[in-house]
């Protein structure tokens, strides 16, 4: 198998690191090629080189000015590094050209966050007239706080999994457990074992108090997946429920939820002189009006960019800082294999996901899990 195949496997498969590494390794002419670079660029993006993927994106585009999918990671490269207007004109360029689903949550998303309601609304119902989009943008409507206008939308899409998917989602959020089993489970008759569908099916059973037929659903799950952090959940919240002595076991609050000090950054005399500066810096990087589309937060604003892909030495600082609380938690934690927590624990660790939010008054976290970060914390 060539280094290019090896390298677009990992990028299917997500490992990143493991695909930055390879496409690095090639050799030319192979290194130039279209495949290897845009890849690349790729990876460079997931791993939080915003400025370094753009910049190979920009190279691309003028290669390809009609590569309507180099434009479109160009868009969402420019979105990322919180230039808008620019990743906006990318993707509108897409959207005439070639509308799908994934232009169509960028964009939406956009009026969204910049609280342009009108023309949110009207792109997705404009979008909804086409059978193949109404499901996706039926959902973009649910996330966005209106069930009830997004079970309307979904009368237009086309029959298939996308469409059961999305009532089954769109059910839950009505409170409407049984609706959205009968929904899971139709999508799963359609894919038996889609992960996404088992997941609503678990999410409407636990709505239901079955419990047990949810934790049964999730152990299946675990077994061909034991680290996924969805199935761990869902089947602790079984285990809860049935009142199963497993549960205090798993959870372990007192042993695995901790408070740490955050270390002085150097250059600064006192955390309190720290968080002052650092309180600026984020408040460079929140341009939006309200929250995103399709994560937790409501009710407040949070940064366009991971943090660790910011290029500012206060939050460079913060990023430092952390390496001692993060160390600290690995060697109280131990490596007992026996703990889906800690049988991940070599004593070493890669930050996936770190941002800043802003709440309003009221604002909050709905229930959410973690797909990627096995250790958590807030500052």
């Amino acid at each position: 198998m060539s280094t290019l195949i090896k390298a677009q496997a990992a990028l299917n498969a997500k490992d990143w690191l493991g695909a930055k590494g390879l496409f690095q390794a090639l050799e030319e002419p192979e290194r130039s090629s279209l495949k290897a670079r845009y890849g690349l660029a790729i990876t460079q993006l997931e791993l939080g080189d915003v400025d370094g993927a753009e910049a190979v994106f920009d190279s691309l585009c003028s290669e390809n000015p009609n590569n309507t999918a180099i434009r479109y990671m160009r868009g969402k490269s420019r979105l990322t590094a919180g230039r808008t207007r620019d990743g906006v004109t990318d993707l509108e360029t897409v959207w005439r050209t070639k509308p799908d689903s994934n232009t169509l949550r960028l964009l939406a998303g956009v009026s969204w966050m910049e609280g342009e309601t009108a023309s949110f609304k009207a792109r997705l119902n404009s979008a909804a007239q086409k059978p193949m989009l109404a499901a996706c943008a039926a959902d973009i409507l649910r996330e966005s706080g209106d069930p009830e206008g997004a079970l309307s939308l979904l009368a237009k899409a086309a029959d298939g999994i996308e469409k059961n998917l999305t009532a089954a989602s769109i059910h839950i959020d009505l409170e409407n457990p049984q609706a959205a089993e009968a929904a899971a489970t139709a999508a799963l008759q359609q894919q038996p074992g889609l992960p996404a569908a088992v997941s609503h099916l678990i999410t409407a059973l636990l709505m239901q108090g079955r419990a047990s037929d949810a934790l049964q659903a999730a152990e299946i799950m675990r077994k061909s997946d034991p680290l996924n952090q969805r199935w761990i959940a869902d089947q602790t919240t079984a285990l809860r429920l049935n009142q199963d002595p497993r549960f205090s076991s798993l959870i372990g609050v007192e042993r695995f939820v901790r408070p740490y000090e955050l270390p002085v950054p150097p250059g600064f005399g006192s955390i309190e002189e720290f968080n002052s500066a650092f309180a600026e810096a984020l408040a460079r990087h929140q341009p939006y009006a309200t929250h995103p589309l399709g994560q937790s937060l409501r009710g407040g604003i949070q940064t366009s960019r991971g943090l660790t892909s910011i290029d500012d030495p206060v939050v460079q600082a913060y990023i430092a800082a952390l390496d001692g609380p993060i160390s600290q938690f690995l060697r109280y934690s131990g490596n007992d294999p026996g703990h889906p927590l800690t049988a991940r624990n070599t004593g070493k660790y890669r930050i996936v996901g770190s941002w800043s939010v802003r709440l309003r008054g009221g604002g909050n976290h709905v229930n959410h899990v973690h797909p990627e970060g096995w250790i958590s914390s807030a500052y």
